[in-house]
């Protein structure tokens, strides 16, 4: 009798004992959030933004340096050259690189897949960088980064000195929504935590085609359009003093229904 209430006992506190590391997990994975979430936070530069593309997916908001660019590079373009017709007024000449499309258009064009590694289909940044000559040297760049998921790969696997040569980075990061999954949260920290050390982030707009998880109950889009300036642009770093969207936002497809970014992107 002793021996069994020894057993249920044991078994018992078990069972407790699993619960309480699982509530102690759970908020330390709510406490890691909130800690990411605060790394991703919109400041005002010291300069105005503007909508480079048209109105509509493809168009994005950057600071207005444009007179400090030379190159645009673009991976992952589909058919969309909005963003690039537009730099081109600027006389800023883009380069293009995508496997996934037989570009014929006036821009420089690259059929590859950006990637972790070189072959005849795929070229990692780097790579890009030593072959592509108009680039190598040049830090007078603007990167355009929509390459479907992979964009953690190939800024994981790309240097700070080459990102450094960007003056303006504009990103749409995936999988946002699963962020209250650990093992995302632990990358998307590592990733972010890497970008910020040369860049800051004046601005972000969901991306409207994609929709909301609630999270922790944090409304947090599932894919994010964020644009970084190079730190060494940076004049000031404030918080901003408007609400989002910005007046220069749009949706991505006339027919999505607004996303409204939350407070906790942009007011602390």
């Amino acid at each position: 009798m002793m021996k069994n209430l020894k057993v249920y006992i044991g078994s018992a506190l078990n069972k407790f004992l699993s619960l309480f590391n699982f509530k102690i997990t759970e908020i330390s994975n709510q406490n890691n959030l909130l800690l990411f979430l605060d790394k991703i936070f919109i400041y005002h530069t010291g300069h105005d933004l503007i909508r480079i593309g048209e109105k509509g997916d493809g168009g994005y908001l950057i600071p207005n340096i444009l007179n400090k660019i030379e190159y645009c590079i673009s991976l992952g373009v589909e058919y969309t050259t909005t963003f690039e017709d537009h730099l081109s007024k600027y006389n800023i000449k883009s380069i293009l690189v995508d496997g996934s499309v037989d570009y014929t258009g006036k821009h420089q064009f690259i059929k590859k897949y950006i990637n972790t590694y070189n072959d005849k289909n795929n070229l990692t940044i780097e790579k890009m960088f030593s072959e592509i000559k108009e680039i190598t040297n040049n830090k007078n760049l603007i990167l355009q980064m929509d390459i479907e998921n992979f964009e953690i790969e190939a800024i994981l696997s790309t240097s700070l000195e080459t990102l450094k040569k960007f003056k303006i980075l504009v990103i749409e990061f995936h999988h946002f929504k699963y962020l209250n999954h650990p093992a995302i949260l632990q990358i998307y920290e590592r990733l972010f935590t890497k970008i910020l050390k040369e860049f800051t982030i004046c601005h972000i707009h969901p991306n409207t085609a994609c929709g909301v998880t609630n999270i922790n109950k944090i409304k947090i889009p599932d894919l994010l359009e964020i644009t970084f300036l190079n730190n060494e642009e940076v004049k000031l770093k404030e918080k901003i003093d408007y609400n989002l969207p910005h007046k220069f936002d749009t949706k991505n497809y006339e027919d999505d229904d607004e996303i409204i970014l939350s407070d906790i992107f942009y007011k602390k």
